[in-house]
């Protein structure tokens, strides 16, 4: 069965009411931007629909792209197969990870993250989404990304880190909400991971643990945009 949408509301409310194999997104959706409609079908409670396989067409911005959960992206005048390729390919990548959340290689910069259950080993870096990203960009504009995500993820640690001081919860919680959200999409585990753990200590109203934990961002997320620019200085 295939479902059009007029704009990016009515493509969110088909995938509240239905379970699809594949979402074909344009990156330019009226209504609702793309990113937020991928954010929110990220966010749904069903883990069937949460983790449906996400195509964005005509994909050449590249804030855009470093924004987007996406698991393809088909270049502007991409042809009907072409863009039948990534579909395939997206649907293929997102199975695989479906089927081993947690086979990723740790490799040498693996850091510990401490739970109150236990640590948590996460990498630092997973090549999946650059590699994704350099396949439909090519290798000089992917490395550009990477700066942008450094000057995004320094804004939304200085916001929070305001945000604590002033003692606006909500505010941080937020900005460390944005920030898992985009380490994630651009592979870095450890730091989406650790700021996953902010925002769910601030939702359980622990402020100090919070505030104790702030300072170990910045190298974090440092050592992980070192391990990014070597992996691609590695592709040639």
């Amino acid at each position: 069965m295939v479902t059009s949408a007029r704009d990016g509301m009515e493509a969110l409310r088909c995938c509240h009411e239905a379970l699809f194999d594949v979402v074909i997104l344009d990156r330019d959706l009226a209504g609702l931007s793309t990113a937020e409609c991928v954010r929110r079908v990220r966010a749904m409670g069903d883990a069937a629909r949460a983790n449906v396989p996400v195509v964005i067409l005509g994909s050449q911005n590249d804030e855009a792209l470093a924004g987007v959960d996406g698991d393809g992206w088909a270049p502007p005048g991409a042809n009907a197969e072409r863009i039948g390729q990534i579909v395939a390919q997206a649907m293929q990548a997102r199975a695989q990870r479906d089927a081993h959340p947690r086979q990723v290689d740790q490799g040498p910069g693996a850091v510990e993250l401490a739970t109150e259950a236990e640590p948590v080993a996460a990498a630092l870096f997973d090549a999946e989404r650059l590699m994704t990203a350099q396949q439909a960009l090519g290798r000089e504009r992917t490395a550009g990304l990477l700066p942008k995500f450094a000057d995004n993820a320094k804004q939304l640690l200085e916001r929070a880190q305001e945000s604590l001081a002033h003692g606006d919860w909500p505010a941080a919680e937020a900005a460390y909400h944005r920030l898992a959200g985009s380490a994630g999409q651009m592979g870095f585990l450890a730091l989406s991971q650790w700021a996953r753990g902010q925002e769910n200590l601030l939702q359980q109203g622990r402020t100090q643990t919070v505030c104790g934990r702030a300072h170990t961002a910045q190298d974090l997320c440092a050592r992980s945009m070192a391990q990014a620019q070597l992996w691609l200085d590695e592709q040639g």
